[in-house]
């Protein structure tokens, strides 16, 4: 079975909340799609709070 890389994005301080949500959504949807994920953290340079708190949320919780 193939593993999905799926690449974090950068986002930023200056963003709006929901770009953070939308981002996140983006990130949930890629994962829930494949039945092996790997997380690219490679390009990220910060993370906003309204983006990692929920993503850490949603790993905690993952059966994957």
């Amino acid at each position: 079975m193939e593993e999905l890389v799926v690449k974090i994005p950068n986002v930023s301080q200056e963003l709006r909340i929901g770009y953070s949500f939308n981002y996140l959504i983006n990130v949930i949807s890629e994962t829930e799609a494949a039945d092996k994920v790997l997380w690219d953290f490679s390009g990220v340079e910060f993370m906003h709070p309204y983006f990692l708190a929920p993503l850490a949320i949603y790993r905690k919780h993952q059966k994957k």
